[in-house]
């Protein structure tokens, strides 16, 4: 059955608050058992709606749903994990515990946020609203909708299973903190397909903020860009995230293409990327790193079983892949990685490994190991294969910057194909230290 909002006396003019009529129509709609709410054409100022149980929200071409900036149209729903800014989250569009919804269409869900917050100038500002918040929600649906300018975490799925995002556009402003793209936090059965994601921060997180198992997901096809992480793992990881398969997919224009950060339980185990063409800008685009949240405290698991290949990076920077002495990194893969080195000349001996977040304290007495001045960094793994490894450096022959690769403490595996074009006449090609059972050809 169909309930046009226009029924329930929606405007859609832009002015008027439409959050009664929207949420009338929905709160029917689940009355009667279910169905579909339409949407048609027009702009729709609204507070927090609240999706019912076998709803779909159907967005109609021309439809926006824009979120209203009267503060009292948004309840508390709960404190922000980890710490994060501004400590309570608030959304336009809510569901808790409820099955079979569905938000489709061609329209847009604007969350009017698209203007610059960053750094010391997001400390003072309390009223960000996700755009989309679902709860411990089951058999949940996204095809083809546009989400732009979220004011915090865009599409934030907690706890829900089975989950299916398909054909969505995702746009939040390129200076604006916390306005990731999807967070599956503590998810299980998780397709995300042919969606194309544009953020101010990170563009794809798997979480797990409260030890629920972030599980079973494949992501296809889809286009990222990122002014942080384009995808990331953590870096809050009170359970596990596994099973993770991430194919065919372009990373362009971001700062950071891929991190992994272990900082609390997990581990992150059986996690596939393959076919990935990625363009990242930092002197540390790619990053798989256990680093205990609190050295004191913390006690992080591994990360373990994971494989990458046919990837194509292009940027300036490096690779570090570091465990530690307990908490080793086991069975990694890297198989036929091309690197195209761009930019300048960079001095090596001033980097410095990121945290992933402010709200962790570094350890003062640990090494850094990045101050070798070689491509690809590895410390305290086991069993770690390198196949096939091209770094074209690309820049003029007086730029050449860094040996091929650094290896410390890793044991058993294989090192087979790797190549540098070109190398500084000053320093060596390769250094290997403490290490047992590894294998080169």
């Amino acid at each position: 059955m169909s309930y046009n909002v226009r029924d329930f006396g929606a405007v859609g003019d832009g002015m008027v608050c439409d959050q009664k009529a929207l949420q009338t129509a929905m709160d029917r709609a689940s009355e009667d058992g279910g169905g579909t709410v339409v949407v048609p054409g027009g702009m729709y100022k609204s507070g927090m709606l609240r999706l019912r149980s076998n709803i779909t929200l159907h967005l109609e071409s021309g439809a926006r749903i824009e979120a209203d900036d009267n503060q009292s149209l948004y309840p508390v729903l709960g404190p922000t994990p980890f710490g994060n800014l501004p400590g309570h989250i608030q959304a336009l569009l809510y569901a808790a515990e409820v099955e079979n919804v569905s938000i489709t269409g061609q329209g847009t869900i604007d969350g009017n946020g698209n203007s610059e917050l960053w750094g010391e100038m997001s400390k003072d500002a309390t009223f960000r609203p996700a755009l989309v918040f679902f709860d411990s929600c089951r058999n949940v649906t996204f095809t083809n909708v546009s989400l732009f300018y979220s004011q915090y975490w865009t599409l934030h799925l907690k706890h829900c299973t089975d989950v299916v995002l398909s054909g969505l556009r995702i746009t939040s402003h390129p200076r604006r903190i916390n306005a990731d793209g999807i967070d599956p936090d503590g998810c299980r059965n998780v397709c995300i397909s042919d969606c194309i994601v544009d953020t101010g921060d990170d563009s794809l997180v798997f979480k797990s903020t409260e030890g629920e198992p972030c599980e079973n997901i494949t992501v296809s096809n889809c286009i990222l860009r990122s002014s942080c992480q384009a995808i990331k793992f953590g870096t809050e990881s009170k359970g596990p995230i596994r099973n993770i398969t991430i194919s065919n997919c372009i990373i362009r224009d971001s700062e950071r293409a891929l991190t992994m950060f272990l900082k609390d339980n997990g581990p992150y185990e059986n996690i596939i990327l393959s076919n990935i063409i990625a363009e990242a800008r930092n002197e540390l685009p790619f990053m798989i790193d256990i680093a205990p949240r609190d050295p004191e405290t913390s006690n992080p698991q591994s990360i373990r079983s994971v494989f990458f290949d046919t990837i194509q990076f292009t940027g300036p920077g490096r690779m570090l892949i570091e465990g530690t002495p307990e908490n080793r990194i086991e069975n990694l893969s890297i198989k036929n990685l091309r690197w195209n080195i761009t930019g300048e000349k960079l001095d090596l001996s001033s980097h410095i490994k990121t945290a992933g977040t402010a709200r962790a304290a570094s350890d003062p007495e640990a090494e850094n190991y990045l101050a070798n001045p070689f491509h690809l960094i590895a410390v305290h793994v086991t069993g770690f294969s390198l196949q096939n490894v091209q770094i074209i450096d690309t820049r003029a022959s007086d730029e050449a910057d860094r040996g091929m690769f650094y290896l410390k403490r890793v044991d058993t595996g294989t090192i087979e194909n790797v190549s540098l074009s070109a190398m500084p006449s000053n320093m060596p090609e390769k250094e290997i230290h403490e290490c047992r059972k590894l294998q080169m050809k």
